[in-house]
């Protein structure tokens, strides 16, 4: 291989690397893109979980609170015949 051979592959193989290392460049920008993108959605998930946490814990003391509150029975209705119920009204 002369020096006029070796000149051009040298010049062939920078411009190869060149090309790899802007798809490097273009790669590394698109992993931030996607890692920013995922912790927003980490911290909306969170933010999600903390509400329905909330939300199932005033469930919960809701029910408790339902739970604890005397149960009336409905009042016995004794059937009348028609002619009474005329007569009350």
């Amino acid at each position: 291989m002369d020096i006029e051979q070796a000149m051009e592959k040298i010049l062939e193989l920078t411009e190869q690397n060149k090309a790899l290392n802007e798809q490097i460049t273009s790669l590394e920008i698109k992993a931030q893109d996607m890692s920013s993108n995922l912790e927003e959605k980490v911290g909306e998930i969170n933010r999600l979980k903390e509400l329905n946490m909330k939300y199932f814990q005033k469930l919960t003391m809701e029910q408790e609170i339902i739970k604890e509150e005397p149960q009336e029975e409905p009042s016995q209705i004794e059937p009348k015949s028609w002619d009474e119920f005329l007569s009350e009204w």
